[in-house]
């Protein structure tokens, strides 16, 4: 993560867990997002980085909207935080690279999301509160108010929020709702983002994502999610195009990319690993290149992609056990590459589009002498 100068801050308001992953993927995620410096206010886990700047509030279990309050008041009185500030989940995910967040509204005005809600839980505290927040906007002449309780991040103004706060009584909370009413924000409107089970039709490639945390842990969304904001290490080729392909990739799918180029697989893996503590990573890949038995023992789970015939030899030779191996020398009836293999395997996860298929196939091309193939026939290259 990188503080830029210049942009806003953003802020989580955390609850006391050190089980949160959630947390973890989404400050991943801001990779996507320029901002300035990261602020978690109310509980800090122990794992997360000294970088981030904590404003601690003492947190009542099953207060949550009280808790809430408290993270408000505590973020406003700190003079640490930028004028402007981006609000976060710790369900939140930014999916695609952001440059300024705008304002976004529900698509329908508040007035049908209070009957929604409490068709589904009438007397609950949620739905209490948004009445109240619109009658109160009624009161102030705001008619036919908006809803901005999306999941998805949102810009505020300090200063705008002080004297919001001035007017509000405590009891009536939808901090969102009443800022982008009473201040007049507008924006687009959009269908909320929070996926709660598979059989929503939510793509994951929008700019925003949002979970339960039932479809964080159990659904194909918060899979899909630890993939793409997974923590990555590659080690791949030096000095040649389909090892440096490899890389590339890996950086187009994961946010989050580490790597090292060698020409001496063995010697040089190896003292990385001795120097390096490489439990941090959630995937490893090993890329056209043989390693060296040694390396592929200590990394038994690597993601190993190659299409040298020494390297199937080699498994053989020692009987190598490499469940994530894919080491073939053909891929759909062509010689292949380890830059293809590895590309295969992203898009089978859905974790990269097609955009990159031809330069693929170029690098494939060049990297095993294949020229007899489309891209050469018909002029392309």
């Amino acid at each position: 993560m990188r503080v830029r100068a210049g942009y806003p801050d953003v802020v989580y308001f955390v609850k006391p867990s050190e089980e949160n992953d959630e947390l973890r993927i989404s400050l991943r995620s801001l990779k996507n997002l320029n901002h300035g410096k990261i602020v978690i206010v109310g509980h800090k886990p122990t794992w997360v980085s000294d970088r981030i700047i904590h404003i601690s509030t003492s947190q009542i279990e099953g207060e949550k909207y009280s808790n809430v309050r408290k993270n408000w008041l505590a973020l406003l009185e700190d003079d640490r935080i930028s004028d402007t500030f981006i609000l976060m989940n710790d369900d939140f995910y930014i999916m695609q690279p952001t440059e300024v967040v705008e304002p976004l509204r529900r698509i329908k005005p508040l007035d049908h999301y209070i009957e929604l809600f409490a068709q589904l839980q009438a007397n609950s505290h949620y739905v209490e509160t948004m009445r109240r927040a619109h009658d109160l906007l009624k009161e102030w002449g705001i008619n036919n108010p908006d809803s901005y309780e999306l999941h998805v991040p949102m810009l505020f103004e300090k200063q705008k929020v002080i004297e919001l706060f001035d007017r509000v009584p405590e009891n009536v909370g939808h901090t969102r709702t009443m800022y982008g009413n009473y201040y007049k924000l507008g924006g687009k409107r959009i269908e909320d983002v929070k996926i709660i089970n598979d059989d929503q039709a939510i793509t994951y490639d929008q700019r925003f994502l949002s979970t339960s945390d039932e479809s964080y842990s159990h659904g194909k969304v918060g899979a899909y999610l630890r993939k793409k904001f997974a923590k990555v290490l590659i080690f791949s080729h030096a000095n040649d195009p389909d090892g440096l392909l490899s890389v590339i990739l890996a950086q187009l799918a994961f946010t989050d990319v580490e790597y090292l180029l060698t020409n001496s697989p063995q010697k040089d893996i190896t003292k990385y690993l001795q120097e390096h503590d490489v439990s941090e990573y959630d995937y490893i890949f090993i890329t056209d290149i043989y390693p060296g038995r040694p390396v592929l023992e200590a990394l038994p789970n690597a993601y190993w992609f190659d299409h040298k015939q020494l390297s199937i030899d080699k498994i053989k030779q020692h009987n190598l056990i490499l469940p994530n191996a894919t080491i073939r020398i053909e891929l759909n009836g062509q010689p292949t590459s380890g830059s293809e293999l590895l590309y295969s395997w992203l898009r089978n996860n859905k974790l990269i589009g097609e955009e990159s298929a031809s330069f693929v196939e170029y690098i494939r091309a060049i990297d095993t002498w294949d020229f007899s193939g489309s891209l050469f026939n018909n002029g392309t290259y």
